[in-house]
C-alpha cells in the first residue's frame, strides 16, 4: 500500500475510482447502456418517432407535438439531451419550420423536449436506478416519485407548445405526412417499444433486481427483432446489423466509464479535504440560513457543475458538494436530491454552456441565444418544480392520497397557468399585465394556503373568461 494518501485513495480505496459509482456502473450503468445502445440498432428509436408523429400529428401544433412526445419515448433510453435532440430533431425542427413556427421557436421546442426525457420513468437515463441506490428505495417506489412531476413537466411543455400555436394559427401536421393508422397498429411497430419496458415494470414490481429486469428487456426486445424477419435471407441480415452493437455500445460504455471513474475520483477528493462541509457552509453563510436563497444559489452551482457534462455525472458530482448544505438545512434526502437532479438536467439549456440548444440551433440554422432564450421560457416550469420538491413535497408522494391529489391538482392547473403566462396567451393573446396577473395566479394556486388558491383560482377563471365577458374583444389582445 503506497504512503501517499491521494494515491493510496484514488487507486487503492473505495473512495476514489472503485467507490459506490464505478460499483453501479460495472453492475448496473453497462446493462443500460446495452439496452439503449440495441434500440438504436434495432431501429426503434424510428418507431418511437412513427408513434409520437400518429399520437400528436393530427392536433394544433401537430409537428411540436410530435417533438414532445417523441423526445419522452427516446430521451428517457438515451439519458441525454444532445442525443435526443440529434435523433428527433433533424425530422422534427425541419417539420416545425415548414409548418411556420419561426426556427428559434423550432430549435427551442426541441431542446426542452429533449431535456424531458432524463426525468421521465421507467428509466430516466439511468438517473433513476442511480438515485434509488443512493436513497435505498426500491425500484418501483421510485417509479411512481418521479412519475408526478414528470407528468406536470410535459403538461406545461404541451400546454405551452399548444398556447404558441394558437397564438400563431399554427395547425395541424397534413394527413399525407402522417403515418398510416395499419402502421402504427400493427405490433411490429409499438411491440418493440412498449413490451420491453413492460417487461421491466413488471420484473421489477415482481421484487428482482434493476440489473436482472434491464437483462430481460433487452433479451425480449433482440427477440420481438429477430423474430420480424421475413425469410432466412432476412434474419442473415439482422443478425449481421447486430454486429454493430459492440461499436456502439462500446463508445457510450467507454465514455461513461471514464466519467464514472472521474467522478469517483472527485467524490474521494472532496471527502478527503472536507470540501462538501466547507461548501455547505459557504452556502449557509450566504444565503443567511435563508432556505429559498440557499435553494437559489445551490441551484446556480448545480447548472455550472453540470455544464456540458452528461446528466447522470453532473448528478453524482453536485450530489457530494451540495448535498451536505441541504441536509444542515432540514431539507428531506429525497427533495434533496430530486432537486439537484433536476437542475442537473437544466443545465444542458441553460446559458452559457447550454449544449442542448447548441445541437437544436445547428440544425434549425438559428442563433444560439435567441433560441436558449425561447428554451427557458418552453422550459419555465421546469425551473420550479425543484423547489416544490423542497416546498410541497406531497408531489413526491410524501403524503396521504387526498392532501397528494389536492397539491397535484393545484400544481397541475399552476402549470397551465404559468404556460399561459410564458406564452402571453391563455382562451386568447395577452398583454403583459394579463400575463403577469397569470403567473400571480400560479403562485397562490401553489401557496398551499386555502384562502389563497380560490383567489389564484378565481384570477385564473376570470381571465380565461375575459373574451366571454367582454363581446367584441373577441381576437385582439387583452
Amino acid at each position: 500500500m503506497p504512503d501517499k494518501p491521494l494515491i493510496s485513495l484514488i487507486y487503492f480505496s473505495t473512495d476514489g475510482i472503485w467507490g459506490q459509482i464505478f460499483d453501479i456502473f460495472s453492475s448496473l450503468l453497462v446493462l443500460f447502456i446495452l439496452f439503449s445502445s440495441l434500440m438504436t440498432v434495432t431501429g426503434t428509436g424510428d418507431k418511437m418517432i412513427r408513434l409520437a408523429s400518429y399520437l400528436g400529428g393530427r392536433s394544433r401544433g401537430g409537428a411540436a407535438k410530435i417533438a414532445v412526445i417523441a423526445s419522452a419515448f427516446i430521451g428517457s433510453v438515451t439519458g441525454s439531451a444532445v442525443t435526443n435532440v440529434a435523433m428527433t430533431g433533424t425530422l422534427t425542427i425541419p417539420m416545425m419550420k415548414r409548418l411556420g413556427y419561426k426556427k428559434e421557436v423550432a430549435a427551442a421546442i426541441e431542446a426542452t423536449a429533449s431535456s424531458g426525457g432524463q426525468i421521465t420513468p421507467p428509466m430516466m437515463g439511468a438517473g433513476l436506478f442511480l438515485m434509488a441506490e443512493f436513497l435505498n428505495i426500491e425500484i418501483s417506489r421510485m417509479m411512481l416519485i418521479v412519475l408526478v412531476p414528470a407528468l406536470l413537466f410535459y403538461l406545461g411543455v404541451l400546454f405551452s407548445v399548444h398556447f404558441e400555436s394558437s397564438r400563431n394559427n399554427i395547425g395541424a401536421l397534413p394527413e399525407n405526412e402522417l403515418p398510416a393508422r395499419s402502421e402504427v397498429m400493427n405490433f411490429s411497430t409499438w411491440g418493440p417499444i412498449l413490451v420491453p419496458f413492460v417487461v421491466l415494470v413488471a420484473v421489477i414490481a415482481a421484487g428482482q433486481p434493476a440489473g436482472i429486469a434491464i437483462l430481460a428487456s433487452t433479451a425480449v426486445l433482440l427477440v420481438l427483432y429477430l423474430a420480424e424477419s421475413r425469410s432466412w435471407r432476412d434474419l442473415t441480415d439482422r443478425t449481421r446489423a447486430l454486429g454493430q452493437l459492440g461499436s456502439v455500445a462500446g463508445r457510450s460504455i467507454a465514455m461513461l466509464g471514464t466519467l464514472c471513474a472521474a467522478a469517483g475520483i472527485l467524490i474521494g477528493v472532496i471527502g478527503m479535504v472536507g470540501l462538501g462541509i466547507k461548501f455547505g457552509d459557504a452556502v449557509l453563510s450566504l444565503a443567511n440560513n435563508n432556505l429559498f436563497a440557499a435553494l437559489v444559489l445551490s441551484g446556480f452551482v448545480v447548472m455550472i457543475i453540470g455544464m456540458g457534462m452528461p446528466t447522470t455525472a453532473a448528478y453524482v458530482l453536485a450530489s457530494s458538494v451540495i448535498l451536505t448544505a441541504f441536509l444542515k438545512l432540514g431539507i428531506p434526502e429525497l427533495s434533496a436530491h430530486m432537486f439537484i437532479f433536476y437542475f442537473a438536467t437544466l443545465s444542458a439549456i441553460t446559458p452559457p454552456v447550454c449544449a442542448a440548444v447548441f445541437v437544436a440551433a445547428g440544425i434549425a440554422e438559428s442563433k444560439v441565444v435567441p433560441t436558449a432564450i425561447q428554451t427557458m421560457r418552453f422550459a419555465g416550469i421546469k425551473y420550479v418544480l425543484p423547489f416544490l420538491f423542497v416546498f410541497r413535497p406531497e408531489l413526491l408522494l410524501s403524503g396521504d392520497l387526498v392532501n397528494t391529489s389536492f397539491i397535484f391538482g393545484c400544481a397541475a392547473l399552476a402549470t397551465v397557468a404559468f404556460s399561459g403566462a410564458f406564452s402571453r396567451y391563455l382562451t386568447q393573446e395577452l398583454n403583459l399585465v394579463w400575463s403577469a396577473m397569470l403567473v400571480v395566479s400560479g403562485l397562490l394556486l401553489l401557496s398551499g394556503n386555502l384562502l389563497a388558491i380560490t383567489l389564484g383560482l378565481g384570477i385564473f377563471v376570470a381571465i380565461a373568461a375575459l373574451p366571454k365577458l367582454l363581446p367584441g374583444r373577441s381576437g385582439s389582445k387583452l
